[in-house]
């Protein structure tokens, strides 16, 4: 099991009990993804590493919460150690199957394998606004050198 999915599992399971005590948040899955990117750039040598530059040629989301398609945007995760630790960052948009507008801007660690990101997802429309304003939680895994699966939870606030 990825890295990345065992501790999502991990998450889920903590959300429920630890030591017989409730935890203050639960995770809800809000969509699964997959993102098609165009092989990267030349790499750009950073302190440490290097940071690829990748452009996002499309992709679509679906889930209870939403659904829809990627159109554009771009990663540039940057990776350390030789290549052991991948800081990822993406920014994408796109529109839902209702014609609304949205906008991804994801951040997170891992490694090449499989990262835990947070995502900030904007969309037009008070139907999405749980999406808005909650935080999202997700397990990103390259599938290929030109496909990503994702899987974004919703952490919600158990205590208030």
């Amino acid at each position: 099991m990825h890295f990345a999915a065992w501790l999502l599992t991990m998450a889920a399971a903590l959300s429920t009990t630890v030591s017989g005590n409730a935890l203050p948040f639960s995770l809800k899955h809000v969509f699964s993804g997959q993102i098609t990117i165009i092989p990267s750039l030349s790499p750009i040598y950073i302190p440490g590493g290097v940071k690829a530059v990748e452009q996002i040629a499309g992709g679509g989301i679906t889930g209870d919460a939403v659904n829809g398609t990627i159109i554009s945007g771009f990663a540039y995760p940057s990776l350390y150690n030789n290549k052991t630790l991948d800081v990822p960052s993406i920014v994408l948009f796109g529109r839902t199957d209702d014609n609304q507008t949205f906008y991804v801007s994801e951040s997170g660690v891992g490694t090449m394998a499989a990262q835990i990101t947070q995502i900030n997802l904007v969309i037009n429309g008070t139907k999405y606004q749980e999406i808005n304003d909650g935080f999202l939680l997700a397990s990103v895994v390259p599938t290929n050198a030109t496909s990503i699966a994702v899987e974004a939870y919703l952490v919600s606030n158990c205590a208030s």
